[in-house]
C-alpha cells in the first residue's frame, strides 16, 4: 500500500509533470481549507459528466468507492435559492469539488471517466456552432463559449488525475472536434494520449454509434470489440432510435438534422459498456497510472513555487474566479510565509 501524499510530495508532483501555476495555487489552497477534506484515499473511480452515472453503478456493485459528479445531480436549495450549482463544473464551487474528488482518490490506483458534454464539438453541429479543424474554437455563441471553458477545466482535471497517479479517459462521439481544441491537443501531447474506436452497438445500444476514446492507458483499446454487422442490430427498432435525418437541400446539398430526444438518450451508456468497463479497469491502470521518482531530500516546496511564473492564468476557462472564489474562503488559512507569493500579483 502506497503512503498517503502530504503538500511537499503534491507540489513535487505538479512541479515535475510541469502544472500550469495556478493549479498549484489553486491545490495549496484547498488543502489548507479547513472546511474541505482532502488525500483521504477514498476513491477508487471517479465519473466527470456521469449523466446516469451507469458506469460508476457497476463499479459500486463491484465493491468499489466511487465519486459521479453531473450537472443534473444538483437540487435547489429552498433556505438558499440563489446558491450556485456545486455540481456544475463552470462554477467556480462545481470545478473545485472535481478537483476536491481527484485529491480523495486512492494515490496510484484510480480511474477517472471523463464525457464531456458533446454537443458542441460533433460535425453535425458545425453550421452551429462554427467550429472546423482549422478553427476548433468556434464562434461566440454563448454555448459554444461555454463548451471551451469547459475543455479547458477538464484538461486542467486531467494534470491533476496525472498528479495523483491515476489512469484517465476523455470519451466522446467518433467525429467530436474535441481533440482540435488547442488546450486539449496541449494536454493530450504532453500525457501522451493513446486512441482507439468502438461501436457502442457492440453493448447494446439502440443505435451502432461510434465513439472515441483517449487515455492515459494503451489498454483503451480493449474498448474496441471489431467490426459491427447489421445482423447484431436487429430487433433493436433503429429506425425509431437512431440521431439523424438526412435530407437533400434546394441546391442538391446532402443535409443532417439531428433529432433532440434520440441525441440526449444516445448519451447514457448501456448497462454493458459499464460491465466492460469494469473487466479492464485493471488493465487501465496497470498501464495508465503515472508513477513518480521519490521526492529529492533537498526539495523546497516554498521555493519551487516562488520560482514558477504565473504565466498563463488560463482566464479563457475562469481560474481567475476560481482564485477569487478559494480566497474569499473564510476558512482558509494560509501558512503566514505562502501568504506574500500565493497569488499573482494582478488578482
Amino acid at each position: 500500500m502506497m503512503a498517503r501524499l502530504t503538500l511537499r510530495d503534491l507540489v513535487w508532483r505538479l512541479h515535475y509533470v510541469g502544472a500550469p501555476k495556478v493549479l498549484t495555487c489553486i491545490v495549496l489552497m484547498l488543502l489548507w481549507s479547513q472546511n474541505v477534506e482532502t488525500l483521504s484515499e477514498g476513491f477508487d473511480f471517479l465519473e466527470f459528466w456521469a449523466g446516469k452515472a451507469v458506469t460508476s453503478t457497476v463499479m459500486s456493485h463491484s465493491g468499489r468507492d466511487v465519486a459521479a459528479l453531473d450537472i443534473d445531480y444538483y437540487r435547489v436549495d429552498a433556505n438558499n435559492p440563489k446558491r450556485s450549482n456545486h455540481y456544475d463544473i463552470l462554477t467556480p464551487s462545481g470545478f473545485l469539488l472535481c478537483l476536491t474528488a481527484v485529491l480523495n482518490a486512492k494515490n496510484g490506483r484510480f480511474t477517472a471517466l471523463m464525457a464531456i458534454v458533446c454537443s458542441s464539438w460533433t460535425t453535425i453541429n458545425m453550421a452551429t456552432s462554427g467550429r472546423h479543424v482549422v478553427h476548433p474554437l468556434g464562434n461566440d455563441r454563448e454555448y459554444v463559449q461555454q463548451a471551451n471553458a469547459m475543455a479547458g477545466r477538464m484538461c486542467l482535471l486531467i494534470y491533476l488525475v496525472e498528479v495523483m497517479g491515476g489512469c484517465w479517459l476523455v470519451e466522446q462521439p467518433s467525429n467530436s472536434l474535441l481533440r482540435f481544441h488547442p488546450r486539449v491537443m496541449w494536454t493530450f501531447s504532453i500525457f501522451r494520449a493513446w486512441s482507439t474506436r468502438w461501436w457502442m452497438g457492440h453493448y447494446g445500444a439502440k443505435t451502432p454509434k461510434r465513439h472515441v476514446a483517449w487515455s492515459s492507458s494503451p489498454k483503451v483499446g480493449l474498448l474496441n470489440r471489431g467490426k459491427l454487422s447489421w445482423a447484431s442490430m436487429r430487433g433493436r427498432d433503429y429506425d425509431k432510435h437512431k440521431t439523424a435525418v438526412t435530407g437533400v437541400s434546394k441546391s442538391g446539398k446532402k443535409t443532417f438534422q439531428g433529432r433532440k430526444q434520440q441525441l440526449k438518450a444516445s448519451q447514457t451508456y448501456p448497462y454493458k459498456f459499464g460491465l466492460r468497463i469494469l473487466r479492464i479497469v485493471n488493465d487501465l491502470q496497470s498501464t495508465g497510472c503515472r508513477t513518480f521518482p521519490p521526492v529529492p531530500e533537498s526539495f523546497n516546496p516554498l521555493a519551487c513555487y516562488q520560482e514558477q511564473a504565473f504565466t498563463d492564468l488560463w482566464v479563457d476557462c475562469g481560474m481567475d474566479e476560481c482564485l477569487k472564489y478559494l480566497y474569499g474562503n473564510r476558512h482558509l488559512k494560509v501558512p503566514p510565509e505562502w501568504k506574500p507569493l500565493l497569488l499573482p500579483t494582478n488578482s
